[in-house]
C-alpha cells in the first residue's frame, strides 16, 4: 500500500518535519479575511503535534528508499549511478513530479524525463509460464545526497 507522507520546513525554527500536510484556516479580522496556514502534523505516541510550516517547502514522499535505505522526497538532489554497458556515469538531479509520476529530467539542451522507478536494478528474477521472466527483487540505483532547500548551489546553472 502506497504511504502518503509529507515534509516541511518549520516557519518558527527551520527544521524539517514530517507527517500529514493540511491547510487550516484561520479567521481573522472577524472573519471578514481567511488565510491558508499549512501545518505538517506529527504523531507522538498517542497525540499529535501541528507545526507551521513554509509552503514552498512542502514536499511529497515519493514511496521509494535510495540505496542507504533513505526514503526519498520530491525536490530531492539525487546522484543517480548509471551504465551504459560502455563506461558507468553519474548524475545529480533533482526529483521532480510530471508526467504523474516521480521522475528526474536529465541533459544538456532538452530536458528528458526519466521516472524513478527507472532507477532500479532487478536481483532476482522467477518464471512464470506463459509470461516469462519477471523481476521479483530489485536495488536501487540512486542515493539522496541533499534537498533544493539546504543545498541551492547544487541547482545553479552547469553544476547538475
Amino acid at each position: 500500500m502506497r504511504e502518503y507522507k509529507f515534509r516541511g520546513k518549520r516557519i518558527d525554527n527551520g527544521e524539517w518535519v514530517y507527517g500529514y500536510y493540511f491547510i487550516e484556516e484561520r479567521d481573522i479580522e472577524d472573519g471578514i479575511i481567511w488565510r491558508d496556514i499549512p501545518k505538517i502534523q506529527q504523531r507522538y505516541g498517542d497525540h499529535f503535534q501541528y507545526f507551521d510550516v513554509d509552503s514552498d517547502t512542502v514536499s511529497r514522499y515519493t514511496g521509494l528508499r535510495d540505496k542507504n535505505g533513505k526514503e526519498s522526497y520530491e525536490h530531492d538532489i539525487i546522484k543517480v549511478y548509471i551504465h551504459n554497458g560502455f563506461y558507468p556515469d553519474e548524475w545529480i538531479e533533482e526529483i521532480v513530479f510530471e508526467k504523474g509520476q516521480f521522475g528526474i529530467q536529465h541533459g544538456d539542451l532538452y530536458k528528458e524525463f526519466y521516472p524513478l522507478s527507472a532507477f532500479y536494478k532487478p536481483t532476482k528474477t522467477k518464471y512464470v509460464p506463459n509470461v516469462g521472466e519477471v523481476v521479483v527483487e530489485s536495488e536501487p540505483m540512486f542515493e539522496v545526497i541533499c534537498n533544493r532547500w539546504d543545498n541551492p548551489e547544487l541547482l545553479k546553472e552547469g553544476s547538475v
